[in-house]
């Protein structure tokens, strides 16, 4: 179907620059308005024509952006409703959604029955497979409130209820009085579902929130008590390791390949012994606790923690939280 709409498309655009090149003085400095809307229309045609290029190599990306400039410049059902077509190839669900629902009520409005057609099947046919977000506005909320969603302002009338977003993972913001009040990270849920994130109430003044409402919840602070107790152990590991070695070449005065002459060198011997071991434990204890820091700071959120617990023991590390 994709290159009957691009011909269709295409079809259009030709016979808009045919009439523009037989009408347009070429002496005039000035351009009239219609000349210069003409021009636009002429160069929608220029990169219409390159993403039909790039469609038939499989180029999906860069004919989506051909044609996302194309639209802009002179906008068409037929472009839309290719440009649908580019961001399902691509994956883009709800992206590909929104192209083909706005080439439909193009289409119906400049009397395209047929376009408004095709664009219908394709919405149909999306529709089970979106992925939808929820965004739960908070209470007491200030009326300068924005919510953004990938860097664009979330429309009022879409809070609370679910709306389709492409698969990945997605920056949400909340700020107000231009001042951060409240930034996550949200994974797409899986085909069909709805994900809900709610954003916590507003306490006082813009920019109050509590910490622990930003972001930085349980999880992250047992991230953070992890990592420290992680590099405290790597740092104990690396001090006893060097006094290891240091009594290890003091016993080398007092000790041969059969064992030591005296009683200092058996002291040392032993000294050399128990720092090395020391040095393992902490060695040991201090990687896990950097392993588990890592996960918790960037594995998705479980939940606003109750509490956490860190625990430190021979050759291991207890992290236990609430949720």
């Amino acid at each position: 179907m994709l290159p009957v709409l691009a011909l269709v498309a295409f079809a259009t655009l030709c016979n808009t620059s045919s009439a523009w090149a037989q009408a347009a003085p070429p002496t005039r400095v000035q351009p009239a308005p219609d000349d210069a809307q003409r021009a636009k229309q002429v160069e929608a045609e220029q990169l219409f024509l390159r993403a039909a290029a790039r469609i038939d190599i499989k180029d999906y990306e860069v004919a989506s952006t051909l044609l996302e400039r194309s639209q802009a410049l002179d906008p068409s059902s037929g472009t839309l409703l290719n440009l649908g077509e580019c961001y399902e190839q691509r994956g883009l669900t709800a992206s590909a959604y929104a192209a083909f629902s706005a080439a439909r009520e193009l289409a119906v409005q400049t009397g395209r029955t047929d376009r408004a057609e095709v664009a219908e099947v394709r919405v149909k046919r999306l529709l089970p497979t979106l992925r939808r977000l929820t965004i739960i506005s908070p209470s007491h909320a200030p009326p300068s409130l924005v919510i953004k969603l990938d860097g664009k302002p979330v429309e009022r009338d879409k809070w609370n209820q679910p709306v389709p977003i492409d698969p990945g993972v997605h920056h949400l913001e909340a700020t107000a009085d231009a001042q951060p009040a409240y930034d996550t990270r949200v994974p797409a849920p899986e085909p069909g579902a709805v994900a809900t994130v709610s954003i916590p109430p507003w306490t006082s003044a813009p920019g109050s929130m509590p910490m622990s409402e930003r972001g930085i919840d349980g999880q992250r602070v047992a991230a953070i008590a992890s990592g420290i107790a992680g590099v405290a152990g790597l740092a104990t590991g690396t001090v006893f390791g060097l006094r290891s070695q240091s009594k290890h070449r003091e016993s080398d005065e007092h000790c041969g390949p059969t064992g030591c002459r005296d009683a200092e060198g058996v002291a040392l011997m032993d000294n050399a012994r128990s720092a090395g071991n020391v040095s393992t434990v902490s060695f040991v204890v201090g990687g896990v606790a950097c392993a588990a820091a890592a996960v918790l700071w960037f594995a998705p959120p479980f939940g606003k923690g109750k509490a956490t617990q860190i625990g430190l023991g021979p050759g291991a590390i207890r992290v236990a939280a609430q949720w």
